[in-house]
């Protein structure tokens, strides 16, 4: 499961090589750990390297489920987690500066369990080394390191460089994945007994006006798999004459594509996977596909990631994609192309011939109607495809099937003077038309008379109550009173810093909290600026959870047209939050204990989620947001706290959100490869 450290590339990186060995802790426990992860203790042939930039190449099992590594340093009075790239290819480097004080160094290489993994090269480097690794990945960074470095302010320095070194700006993706790419050696061994394997069968039609030289870099890539129980259904014209190339003959059978599936399960079990003339295929594609299907046999439906090679032969579009989320895939099939059906999936979708397994539409058919835990993602590059043949259909005008039910909504806000604000936040809600909601405002112990006065202009609405609530702020415990004395089916909590001029914008948010499966519910948000302030919130970003593509454009699509589309997120943010009074109960509300100010929001949705319903970001309600403009400043030792308890009921979460990628940075807010 481990081996020694040998010296590579040591001329070429600049580095001084260190010695170093990884040795399993055998059981012996490790500071801080945290159950199911295998640590192993990384010795050094002479002093741990504290204070001084090193890097570690290493290498993991491509049959393993891929997860970010992770670097602990255990000093005198703390321990220091750090999450290293996640080898998506195989093989990844971390260059980062062991902490001052540093006595010892552990590894882990996987959440669930011990993972084949080496060590191939460690060293020291120097600064200048470092700045130049950093400059390649982000100028502005970088330079602001540099004049930090100079102007002595050393460790601000060292953690803007950490920052730059962390993120890879998606233009180089060629070059990201060449550097890690590495072919399948003994360090890949199989898992599972493979003469036990599932059937592999690769669908490929030849009769769609496909080049020759397409079809033959498709069928060259299949034969060149390590896995040896795979075939080729070879879909030709109405003849069924097509001959294949001599150097795969044996391994296939020539079909018309009205012929019956039915012929394919010669097989049990059975896996196909549809390709299009052009498509690459990597030499352990079908291995990790086969070792997934003996891993999770009552998975139907399994779907890969994918990138594409354009006219120079550049790699681009990298699609990096969720675990499973049916709400963004029936808005934008990003489970294509890469995809994989077993014969449970083909009878459901009522795919009946060979021909089927090729139409996008069936396919996504399948996906749907498959059970959500019969859907399963293979965290690999399964697939490369021709640049120009990439786009995905736009389904989203078949799936808009919202609810009709005429549900009264409470709308919950706390308020603390600000009356502007309040009033321009009011005028918003009163833009519904349909005007099923009440008004509750908790007042959080205002003193301005303007404010007071604007109180009894509100309370001759009767749709409108006003509470008193004084005392130290605690927007989790303002909320629940809130909750408690709601009127209402369903509950929005919004800050009074919101506002919008788009007439009906509860009714998604609304709609969306009736579906049985859905949890919590949150809007786009934009700044005054109309930058992009909220579109989602990814746990780990940032060490504990942000708000995902901030800044951006307003019209930006986001990282796999994400904006565009209502899909899964882990959490959104407490200043427009819609959820059902039930589910809400359920759960008990909001911490008001352990989160009375920060990070409520992120705790609710994770609660929410353990309880069976996911969080949704949808795009059809945008408001403008102030953000923090009616908030005072609040001691840091407060929001320490709350990290620390976020960190203790969470902390198992921070690496791996299910909506995130881990092949993705969690060091930018821009969604950027690690």
């Amino acid at each position: 499961m481990y081996e020694r450290t040998r010296g590579l590339f040591g001329r070429e990186l600049g580095g001084t090589e260190i010695q170093a060995s990884v040795v399993p802790t055998d059981g012996i426990a490790v500071a801080g750990s945290t159950g199911g992860r295998a640590w192993s203790h990384l010795r050094f042939a002479e002093r741990v390297p504290a204070g001084r930039w090193i890097q570690l190449e290493y290498r993991v099992s491509l049959f393993a489920p891929l997860s970010r590594p992770i670097i602990r340093f255990r000093t005198p009075t703390d321990v220091i987690d750090i999450f290293m790239p996640a080898p998506f290819l195989g093989r990844q480097r971390w260059i980062g500066c062991v902490p001052e004080n540093t006595s010892e160094v552990f590894v882990s290489f996987s959440s669930s369990e011990q993972t084949p993994f080496r060590i191939d090269y460690c060293a020291i480097l120097p600064f200048a080394r470092i700045a130049q690794f950093a400059l390649s990945r982000s100028l502005h960074r970088t330079l602001a390191a540099g004049c930090l470095w100079l102007g002595g302010e050393k460790e601000h320095a060292r953690r803007r460089l950490e920052l730059a070194l962390r993120a890879t700006d998606f233009r180089r993706y060629d070059h990201w994945r060449r550097e890690n790419s590495r072919p399948v050696t003994t360090i890949d061994l199989p898992r599972l007994d493979w003469r036990n394997g599932c059937h592999v069968c690769f669908v490929l039609a030849t009769s769609t006006g496909a080049t020759e030289v397409a079809i033959r870099d498709t069928l060259e890539s299949i034969a060149r798999q390590i896995y040896p129980n795979w075939s080729i259904a070879l879909i030709s014209p109405t003849d069924a004459s097509e001959q294949p190339p001599c150097y795969i003959q044996s391994r296939v059978r020539v079909f018309n594509s009205n012929d019956m599936l039915e012929k394919l399960y010669t097989n049990d079990p059975l896996a196909i996977a549809p390709l299009v003339a052009g498509d690459l295929v990597p030499e352990y594609a079908a291995a990790v596909l086969a070792e997934h299907v003996m891993a999770q046999p009552d998975v139907d439906a399994w779907y890969g990631d994918d990138d594409a090679q354009d006219a120079s032969g550049r790699f681009v579009r990298p699609s990096l994609k969720p675990e499973w989320s049916p709400v963004f895939n029936a808005f934008s099939a990003y489970v294509l192309p890469a995809v994989y059906l077993r014969p449970n999936a083909l009878k459901t979708s009522n795919m009946r011939v060979i021909g089927d397994v090729l139409d996008v539409d069936k396919v996504l058919t399948a996906f749907s109607r498959t059970q959500p835990g019969n859907v399963g993602h293979i965290r690999r590059l399964m697939l490369t495809n021709l640049a120009q043949s990439t786009t995905r259909p736009d389904v989203s005008k078949s799936v808009r099937q919202w609810s009709r039910n005429a549900l009264v909504t409470t709308v919950v806000i706390p308020s603390k003077d600000k009356v502007d604000r309040l009033r321009a936040c009011i005028g918003s809600i009163g833009l519904n038309e349909h005007g099923l909601f009440e008004i509750v405002i908790i007042d959080n112990g205002s003193i301005e008379q303007a404010t007071w006065d604007y109180y009894k202009v509100l309370r001759a609405n009767p749709r409108v109550r006003v509470v008193s609530a004084p005392g130290p702020f605690n927007f989790s415990k303002l909320c629940n009173r809130g909750a408690s004395i709601a009127e209402g089916s369903t509950l929005l909590f919004l800050n009074n810093d919101t506002r919008t001029d788009q007439r009906n914008w509860l009714k998604p948010l609304v709609d969306w909290t009736t579906r049985p499966n859905v949890g919590a519910v949150g809007p786009k948000l934009l700044y005054p600026t109309r930058r992009l302030q909220h579109a989602g919130i990814v746990v780990g970003l940032g060490g504990l959870a942000a708000h995902i593509e901030r800044d951006a454009r307003q019209y930006y699509h986001g990282y796999l047209g994400r904006l565009r589309h209502p899909h899964e997120v882990s959490a959104v943010t407490g200043a427009c939050l819609a959820v059902a009074k039930a589910k809400f109960e359920e759960v008990r509300g909001f911490d008001e204990d352990r989160f009375p100010i920060e990070l409520n929001d992120v705790d609710l949705c994770l609660r929410l989620r353990q309880a069976g319903w996911t969080t949704i970001f949808t795009p059809e309600t945008v408001l403008i947001h102030e953000e923090s403009a009616t908030r005072g400043e609040q001691a840091a030792s407060r929001y320490a706290r709350e990290r620390e308890n976020f960190r203790e009921r969470w902390g198992h979460l921070l690496g791996d959100d299910p909506t995130f990628h881990p092949a993705l940075s969690l060091h930018s807010i821009q969604t950027r490869l690690q």
